[in-house]
C-alpha cells in the first residue's frame, strides 16, 4: 500500500479518536499531508500530530502568507502543541506580516507561549 494512503487513514482515524470526525474519502480528495498537519495542528490533536512527525512531514512548512504551524500553535496558545513543534525542529521565522509565532502569543496574550518561544529561541 502506497505511503501517503497510510498516512491519511490512520490519520482519519487519530482524527476520530481525538474527537473530530472528517471522513477519509474527503481526506484522501482535498488534503494533502503538508496539510494534514496543519489540520492536526489546529485541532489540537497532539496523537495526530506527533504520528505525522513522525511520518517526516515537515514542521517547517509554509501555509497562506507565510504563516506556519507554530504560529497556528502559538495564536491559539496551545503550550503543549508548541513545545512539540520546537522539540521536532520547528523554525521561529517571520510570515508575510513580519510577525513570529512569538508575536502570535503576544497579540493573544498567551503569556506562557511567549515566555517559552522567547527562551527557547534567545538560547539559538
Amino acid at each position: 500500500m502506497h505511503k501517503q494512503y497510510i498516512v491519511k487513514i490512520a490519520f482519519a482515524s487519530l482524527l476520530a479518536i481525538g474527537g473530530l470526525s472528517i471522513v477519509s474519502g474527503q481526506i484522501e480528495k482535498s488534503i494533502s499531508n503538508k496539510n494534514l498537519i496543519l489540520e492536526a495542528v489546529v485541532s489540537n490533536n497532539i496523537a495526530a500530530t506527533k504520528f505525522l512527525i513522525e511520518q517526516d512531514i515537515s514542521v517547517n512548512s509554509k501555509y497562506k502568507y507565510n504563516h506556519t504551524l507554530l504560529h497556528s500553535a502559538a495564536l491559539y496558545g496551545d503550550i503543549k502543541m508548541v513545545k512539540l513543534l520546537v522539540e521536532s525542529k520547528s523554525k521561529l521565522s517571520k510570515n508575510n506580516f513580519d510577525l513570529t509565532a512569538i508575536n502570535s502569543a503576544a497579540d493573544m496574550n498567551h503569556t506562557d507561549v511567549v515566555d517559552y518561544l522567547e527562551s527557547v529561541y534567545e538560547k539559538r
